[in-house]
Order: structure tokens, then C-alpha cells, then sequence
């Protein structure tokens, strides 16, 4: 990848938190119900993915991306239907190039996430299993006790099982 993760996760965050905030009032439609929300998300997601990138361990950033991604599409759905309802009141070009934008912020962490799938983890047991696809020998457990080479025997009494 020629860009670090961490790199991206940390500038797409600051940036969707500096223009999610709007402190220049550039988003005229985003002080209604739906848009409110959107934004209210969409802030808390990148607050998360800059924790994310920052402190998180790795086994939890995959859920983390995967967190902030749906966030984003819930945040564009609402920017979109700001679009259908206020279509007069709105300046179009700007939420139009705003979403090309958070679509381009979240094919890179995208991009990044999937990174993320392909790195093993830490389980073990995802391991084994990729241990057997591709063919490796596997040491056979040792049993925890010890085993009784001559076991008692079992006679059958009617229906029950009793041992002698």
C-alpha cells in the first residue's frame, strides 16, 4: 500500500471532523432534523477512528473501520435527502462535491480495511485452520490424563448400562 494506514485513518477523521463541525457554515442544510444527525455520527465515527488508529489494539480496528464505513453511509444518505427535501434552499455543486469526497475518503478506508482482513491475527485457532488448508502436519494432542490400556468391561443388563 503506498500510503500507511494509520495515515489515512488520522486524515480522513480530522478532516470529516473539521468539515463535519462546519464552523465557516459551508453546509447550509446541516442544521435540520436528519442532517443533525448525520453529522452527530459522522463526528462521533471519525472521533473513533482517530482513537482507532491512535490507541486501539489491532484485533479491534477491523471493527472499527467497519464502524466508521457504515457511519459514512448513513451520513451521505442523510446529506442526500437534505438534497430531495430542501432542493431551492440548497447549494447543490457544494454537496455534491462534498460527497464525491467522503466517497473518496471512504474507498481509502476501504482500501485500508481490507488490508486489515488480509493480516493474521493473533487467534490461534485461525491459524490451525489455515494450517490445514494448506496441507501442514499438525502435532496430534496429547491427552490430558492418563489413558487405561485395559478399560472395564461393560455388560448390557436389559435397557441400562451398567458396569461390572
Amino acid at each position: 500500500m503506498f500510503l500507511s494506514g494509520k495515515i489515512v485513518e488520522l486524515t480522513v477523521g480530522l478532516i470529516n471532523i473539521l468539515v463535519a463541525v462546519d464552523p465557516f457554515y459551508w453546509l447550509p442544510g446541516a442544521y435540520r432534523l436528519p442532517a443533525q444527525g448525520g453529522r452527530s455520527l459522522i463526528i462521533t465515527a471519525s472521533g473513533v477512528l482517530i482513537f482507532g488508529a491512535l490507541l486501539a489494539k489491532n484485533q479491534h480496528r477491523r471493527n472499527i473501520l467497519l464502524f466508521w464505513l457504515k457511519a459514512l453511509v448513513i451520513y451521505i444518505a442523510t446529506i442526500i435527502y437534505e438534497i430531495r427535501q430542501q432542493y431551492e434552499d440548497t447549494n447543490i455543486l457544494v454537496l455534491l462535491t462534498y460527497i464525491l469526497v467522503l466517497v473518496v475518503m471512504g474507498l481509502l478506508i476501504y482500501r485500508v480495511y481490507n488490508a486489515e482482513i488480509e493480516t493474521p491475527t493473533l487467534n490461534p485457532l485461525e491459524h490451525e485452520t489455515k494450517a490445514e488448508e494448506i496441507g501442514d502436519k499438525k502435532k496430534e494432542p496429547q491427552p490430558t490424563a492418563p489413558e487405561d490400556q485395559n478399560p472395564p468391561p461393560y455388560e448390557v443388563k436389559s435397557l441400562t448400562d451398567q458396569i461390572v
